[in-house]
């Protein structure tokens, strides 16, 4: 029989273990912050701590530890990008990143096509990224060939040599052994089996070269690109619209903006004219448009400057639509990085989720009959 002692002492461990590991996971949940990743252009893959996310930029990734964390970002035709932020307990970080091409920009004004003979003849554009390397160009009339040099090309240039000598030089020996001696003979003089270690190590060497060759040519990328001209057009379409909006043309805003979603994907302002066009469709009674554009910035495209902003007017949406439900599930996502909401965290712990959505709602809490 266990003695009361041996049982108090026990229920006291347990109880200290329970207490234990509830705080250490209580600070384990609150030891997170929230983080913002834009990038220009969007789209680039996410890597965090060595570890690939799901989202593409912009992102906004949740519940993060608090601390240094590493980052790369990723996307083809640019260079890879890696950094380290810093991320303090319970606070919200944005970075933006600029990524530059990591690949050779190449604009043929002159001839109306481009060729890749290595590439199964690609027709590509005027303007192009190339991988880094050294090309041979052959233009004519119509049209310009490029043909790429595999890197590695005079190492496989000067092996080959070398097991052509070395070949040479293996029959020679051979056929002197046999000269001397009638029949080849083991063991092999020692020049012999010198040149015949050699043969076989350049061989090998050729080989795997010529292995590395098929491969390299083989995945050879070549993207027609437009990108900085894109943006320019972008841009200038954005500044359009905005023009429009504020002088109460909306139709015309409307179309200018829809213009720039559908034709520019990568453009760094995408998040900024799906909200105006969100904004407009919801002037316009357009609901269940508006609707889905707001939840497309919260869901793919979350920024700084407008993820709580949509977060907010989708809210408000639903309350109207009566959906009390789905307009607090949407607040609850706000992160209160914008400083319009600054004070959004007190009042809903003060007066209550549907209170705060009332008030944006424009509709006050109604005063208690008397």
């Amino acid at each position: 029989m266990i003695s009361s002692v041996v049982k108090k002492t026990l229920v006291i461990v347990c109880l200290t273990l329970f207490i234990t590991v509830t705080y250490a996971t209580a600070q384990d949940t609150n030891n997170t912050a929230n983080f913002f990743i834009e990038s220009n252009p969007l789209h680039a893959n996410i890597i965090i701590d060595g570890k690939p996310v799901i989202e593409t930029t912009p992102a906004l990734i949740k519940n993060l530890s608090a601390g240094t964390h590493k980052i790369g970002l990723r996307k083809e035709g640019f260079s890879p990008i890696n950094f380290e932020v810093e991320l303090k307990e319970a606070e919200t970080s944005s970075v933006k990143v600029e990524l530059s091409y990591g690949k050779i920009v190449l604009s043929i004004s002159e001839a109306e096509k481009t060729i890749f003979p290595s590439l199964k003849n690609k027709e590509l554009s005027s303007t192009i990224l190339l991988p880094e390397g050294q090309y041979k160009f052959t233009l004519d009339d119509e049209s310009v060939k490029i043909t790429p040099t595999y890197p590695k090309e005079a190492l496989l240039g000067g092996v080959t040599s070398l097991l052509a000598v070395s070949l040479f030089t293996t029959s020679l020996c051979t056929l002197i052994e046999i000269g001397n001696k009638g029949e080849l003979l083991l063991p092999h003089s020692n020049f012999l089996v010198i040149s015949e270690s050699a043969t076989v190590i350049l061989g090998m060497t050729e080989l795997a070269l010529i292995i590395d060759k098929n491969h390299t040519m083989k995945n050879l990328e070549v993207y027609d690109t437009n990108f900085s001209e894109n943006n320019r057009e972008a841009a200038a379409l954005l500044t359009e619209a905005q023009e429009k909006l504020a002088a109460g043309r909306l139709e015309e805003s409307l179309s200018k903006y829809s213009e720039i979603i559908s034709n520019y994907p990568d453009f760094n302002s995408i998040p900024e004219a799906l909200y105006r066009t969100a904004k407009i469709h919801l002037i316009t009674h357009n609901t269940n448009l508006a609707k889905s554009e707001l939840s497309i910035i919260i869901n793919n495209y979350p920024t700084p400057e407008v993820y709580d902003k949509a977060c907010q007017t989708l809210a408000v949406l639903y309350f109207d639509l009566g959906d009390i439900t789905k307009s607090k599930e949407i607040v609850e996502k706000m992160v209160f990085y914008d400083p319009l909401f600054s004070d959004t965290k007190e009042e809903i712990q003060k007066n209550g989720i549907e209170s705060l959505i009332r008030n944006w709602a424009g509709f006050p809490e109604e005063e208690d009959a008397e």
